[in-house]
């Protein structure tokens, strides 16, 4: 079968689903320092690096930093050039498990912004018309293939998802000082006039320190909704003030994680916020963010705790808003 077929290592990546609902999830951060395949089980809760083994085979360790001893297997099946599924040998009692591949349509974008072009990918989940929303982040030039994974996630959760190369980021370099909220603006506005106009709802979903940037974009453009999201423990330096969160009169989602630090003064302006009658909701992330990551700061780690439980409560959030 392997000298007939061929297919890209790309089709490894992607949402994977049991009969009984057990979501397995297989990112693809190569190009991070992780340098490998990685793998969430949603329901065990772990976190793991895949060793190849052969071109179908990968090994599981028993952390997300070793490799030995063995204590658990995927095993790629490919159908024609696609991969559809694989056999999962989870470390527990459980027997072997035959995850299925969700697949999303995905359309490779040319935004433009002020004479460039932006690289960005739309991810639509199977239900139309479906809210959209734009990723916004402060991971730098990550791969685009890296954020692409969360919107993967929101849309495993009935949500358009857009991810974007902010301008700067071509040949290598680095984003525009202080473009990024005019590059979400701009994929915002190409994708409700070009690519889906029969969106029920539009909006933005800012990760960790790209809030204040979030923020700006929906100033520009009138977005239905915002949801922020913090997945590192230790809260960004650059937060927004009193000020900018009262200028937020559209509904706004602000998910913390369980243990962290610096989110006290926020988090009392937000109750504030709540009291006076603005469309504020806040929560508590559903995942452990003890999960050890290779280094916490590095461009495309929240990637990782996003996608694993936190896009699934944003995504039950924009359907609820989208429907009133």
């Amino acid at each position: 079968m392997g000298a007939v077929y061929s297919h890209s290592t790309r089709e490894y990546a992607g949402s994977f689903v049991t009969p009984g609902g057990r979501q397995v999830t297989i990112i693809d951060a190569r190009d991070t320092k992780y340098g490998r395949f990685l793998l969430y089980d949603s329901v065990a809760g772990t976190l793991r690096r895949l060793k190849k083994f052969n071109k179908y085979i990968y090994t599981i360790g028993p952390s997300l930093t070793e490799d030995e001893p063995v204590t658990g297997s995927v095993t790629f099946l490919a159908r024609d050039d696609r991969i559809e599924r694989f056999i999962y040998m989870p470390d527990d009692d459980t027997k072997a498990l035959f995850p299925g591949k969700i697949h999303f349509e995905e359309q490779e974008l040319s935004v433009p912004c002020h004479g460039v072009r932006l690289r960005a990918m739309l991810v639509l989940p199977g239900s139309d018309p479906a809210p959209l929303a734009v990723l916004v982040h402060d991971g730098g030039c990550m791969p685009l293939e890296a954020a692409t994974a969360a919107a993967r996630a929101l849309a495993s959760g009935g949500v358009a998802a857009a991810a974007f190369l902010p301008r700067g980021c071509v040949g290598g370099g680095k984003p525009i000082p202080d473009g990024l909220p005019e590059d979400a603006y701009r994929t915002l506005g190409y994708l409700c006039r070009q690519q889906y106009p029969s969106r029920k709802s539009a909006g933005y979903v800012a990760i960790d320190g790209a809030v204040r940037d979030a923020i700006k974009a929906a100033a520009r453009r009138k977005a239905d909704y915002l949801a922020i999201v913090f997945t590192e423990a230790q809260a960004p330096a650059d937060l927004p003030d009193a000020s900018s969160l009262r200028s937020l009169t559209i509904p706004s989602l602000w998910v913390f994680p369980r243990h962290g630090n610096g989110y006290a003064e926020i988090w009392t302006e937000l109750h504030r916020l709540r009291q006076d009658g603005l469309p504020v909701t806040v929560r508590m992330s559903p995942r452990d963010n003890t999960i050890p990551l290779a280094n916490p700061r590095e461009p495309g780690s929240w990637v990782l705790p996003f996608g694993a439980a936190d896009a699934s409560v944003v995504a039950k959030w924009i359907a609820r808003i989208s429907a009133q």
